[in-house]
Parts: C-alpha cells; sequence; structure tokens
C-alpha cells in the first residue's frame, strides 16, 4: 500500500499544472504545436524538428565509429536525419519455439548487411542455420503474451490483428509458442532507423513497395499509412508507445490523432482499457480471465512490483515503494508544456496509489518515454 497522501507532491505547482492542462488538451483531440521558444532547453529538439520537416532535405550521413558500445562489433554508424529511415525487404518469420505478439516478430532481411551501420548496430541472432533479428515495432505497445509467464487481456486479440493484416488465419494459430516443427514466412518489408537497447531493429513493418532495397528514405504520410504500425493504432490494437527522438512531429501528431480516434470509437482495447484508474492486489487482477487491461508499461511495472514484493501489495510494499527502491524501473518521459517546450518526470510523479487503487495522471499514450 503506498502513503495515504497522494503521490504527487508537486502537483499543485505551475509547471505540474501547464503539463496537466497541455495533456488534457492532447486528449481532447486538440493539435500539439511544436516547441516555439528559442530561450527554452528543448531548442535543439525543436530545431531538429523543424529540418525533418523541410521535403528537400536529404538525409544527413555523417558517420562515427561505434566500438565503445560494448558487445558491438566496431563499424561506420550512419546518423539518419530525424524523419528518414532504411527500406529493407525480407521476410517476416515464425520458427518453432518462438512467440510473436502483437508488436514483434523475427526478422530476415534480403540483404542482411543494409543493418550494418545504423545506429547502434548489433549483430543477428543465429539458430539452425539462419539468422534474423527480432523486431521491436515503432511506436507502438501492445498487451503482453508472455512477459514473465504473465499475460494481459486482448494480448491474443492484438496477436491475432497483426496475423490477419499479415493474411493470416489466426484459428490456424492455436497456441502462444509454436509447436515444434513450426515454420512460417511471409515477405515484409521494414522502416528501420537504428537498434534499441537490446539489441532489436526498430522498425514500421509494411508491404513491399516501389522503392530501391537499401534506400533511405522519408516517413511521408502517404507511407506512414501503408504500415501495420498505424494501423495498429487506428485499429485498436495497439497503445502508442513514443520514445524521445523517435518520430518527427508530423509523424507523432498523425499517430496521436489516430489513437485519440480510436479511443472515441471505442475500437479493440479501448473497450476494456482501466489505465487511468484500477485496483490490483495480485497478478489475477490484471490477468485476461478476471483482471483489468491497462497500458503495457504499467502492467510490467507491477508484474516486477508483486514479484519484489511476493505476490500480493501490501501496506509499505507495492507500486509506489518498489520505484522508490528500483529506481532504474522508475521510467523518465517527456511532457509538452503550454510554453512550448518539454519537462522530464518520472512515472512515480505521475501516479498515485491509496491502499490497492492506482491513478495515472497522465496520458501515457501521447508523452515520450526516455530510452534506458
Amino acid at each position: 500500500m503506498g502513503d495515504s497522501s497522494p503521490r504527487l507532491q508537486n502537483q499543485g505547482s505551475t509547471e505540474w499544472q501547464r503539463i496537466v492542462v497541455n495533456l488534457n488538451r492532447c486528449a481532447s483531440g486538440k493539435r500539439l504545436q511544436p516547441p516555439q521558444s528559442s530561450a527554452n532547453p528543448s531548442q535543439k529538439f525543436a530545431d531538429r524538428q523543424k529540418s525533418a520537416h523541410d521535403p528537400g532535405r536529404k538525409p544527413h550521413l555523417a558517420t562515427r565509429p561505434d566500438a565503445e558500445r560494448t558487445g558491438r562489433e566496431p563499424s561506420s554508424e550512419v546518423t539518419m536525419s530525424l524523419g528518414y529511415y532504411r527500406y529493407i525487404e525480407g521476410r517476416l518469420v515464425v520458427r518453432q519455439r518462438q512467440s510473436p505478439d502483437g508488436d514483434s516478430m523475427r526478422f530476415i532481411a534480403d540483404d542482411m548487411a543494409l543493418f550494418r551501420g545504423l545506429p547502434r548496430f548489433a549483430q543477428p541472432s543465429e539458430a539452425g542455420d539462419e539468422e534474423s533479428y527480432q523486431l521491436r515495432f515503432q511506436a507502438i505497445d501492445t498487451p503482453e503474451l508472455h512477459y514473465g509467464g504473465a499475460e494481459q487481456p486482448h494480448g491474443l486479440e492484438s496477436r491475432n490483428g497483426l496475423l490477419q493484416w499479415l493474411g493470416v488465419d489466426p484459428a490456424d494459430w492455436t497456441w502462444a509458442v509454436a509447436p515444434s516443427g513450426f515454420a512460417w514466412e511471409t515477405e515484409a518489408a521494414i522502416l528501420c532507423d537504428g537498434f534499441e537497447g537490446h539489441g532489436r531493429p526498430i522498425a514500421f513493418v509494411l508491404p513491399r513497395q516501389k522503392i530501391k532495397d537499401g534506400a533511405d528514405v522519408k516517413l511521408t504520410k502517404a507511407l506512414l499509412g501503408k504500415t501495420y504500425n498505424f494501423h495498429a493504432v487506428a485499429s485498436g490494437l495497439a497503445y502508442l508507445g513514443l520514445y524521445s527522438g523517435g518520430l518527427s512531429f508530423d509523424a507523432q501528431t498523425r499517430l496521436i490523432a489516430a489513437y485519440q480516434q480510436a479511443k472515441t470509437a471505442r475500437l479493440g482495447i479501448w473497450r476494456l482499457d482501466r489505465t487511468k484508474r484500477f485496483t490490483v492486489a495480485t497478478l489475477d487482477d490484471l490477468s485476461p480471465e478476471n483482471g483489468v487491461l491497462v497500458y503495457p508499461k504499467i502492467f510490467r511495472r507491477c508484474v516486477d512490483a508483486l514479484r519484489w514484493v511476493g505476490g500480493e501489495f501490501e501496506p509499505g510494499r507495492d507500486l509506489d515503494n518498489f520505484l522508490a527502491e528500483r529506481t532504474g524501473e522508475d521510467d523518465q518521459f517527456l511532457v509538452r508544456a503550454i510554453h512550448g517546450g518539454q519537462v522530464k518526470t518520472r512515472l512515480s510523479q505521475a501516479l498515485e496509489q491509496i491502499n490497492n487503487q492506482i491513478r495515472i495522471q497522465v496520458d501515457l499514450n501521447t508523452v515520450e518515454f526516455v530510452s534506458k
């Protein structure tokens, strides 16, 4: 159980009020404005966003070595301009003992060398004489199917939504983990601008286009609309999971608009979502059978916290206390303030826990998480 007083100690501050007002404007469908003031510390971010909007701008191809990154092969690393991605053709694959979900699947490029030079390049994994990457789908987060053995409501439905988009009948996939001897693949393409900390390419997934394999291209409105990522948000299969520096302002705006429309129409996950306020004492309160659906990152923190406390929240040992003890799990994120800049805060400052009831004070679909 958390403190009986609200967790948000600074909620009355002028700056926090501005943040909340701006988030409410975003939730109501009003268009966010990019940073304007050159005096605030976010100007560098704003200038970068502005440069990405220039249709005549070419991708920045400055390189730098990445030998200092532990476990990564030294290479000449390309720094992509914001809004530009490398187009790579290949196959999405599922093999025995693999467990795809709604926002991740393995990918084998026709030319695996095209990944080299992308920011934070990591080597592919190899199994059965086959090299592949586990993708992390850009900008989306779907309900969990197997986070440490725990599952969320709508996790299977979101995975099946991906299968249907790929032309697969979900009725043929009655398992969570592919059985022995299973092998499936389909042609696809990705738009990738780099790797995340666990060595997964961050990618938009789309059908093959009339684009040269390996070309660095701008993510236009039309191209974004062809991606599974956009489809998942617009159809209520996925939450938004935005990360700082990951998308241009235009792409963020379009994805947020698609999310708001899906939520208003109560599509998919939005018929079930209870992130704003929910009660949890044990994992059963978050399970597909008897539990509520919450934002996947909150679910993951609750799962970790429940294991930390021994399976059940109790006074002095709950999510609040877990985040205070395990500061590395207390995610940082950026929100836009009314004055046009960005303010960094933490998950612990945006949630309030009284007894076993948790309230989330911000719309996590519209913030930018800071990558670890």
